[in-house]
């Protein structure tokens, strides 16, 4: 399966979270990691959209699984 980011994803520098890449099994895939959670046991490996807001997950983002999903066009992809 090939993993194709959304194109509503948010890598922005403006969260409380740290980029991340899903290495070394998904290296093309990036995450947010969550350094300050509002509760314990909250999700702290999420994406963040343009769109939605905050998404509780890494890879449904990049396959395809939420209705919003808009791929990116490959030569966009990073």
């Amino acid at each position: 399966m090939k993993l194709i980011p959304c194109k509503h994803l948010d890598y922005e520098q403006h969260y409380d979270a740290e980029l991340r890449t899903a290495e070394p099994d998904f290296p093309q895939v990036k995450y947010w990691h969550r350094t300050n959670v509002p509760y314990e046991g909250a999700v702290r490996n999420v994406q963040f959209c343009k769109k939605y807001g905050r998404v509780d997950g890494i890879f449904q983002c990049y396959t395809g699984e939420l209705d919003c999903y808009e791929p990116v066009a490959e030569e966009e992809e990073k």
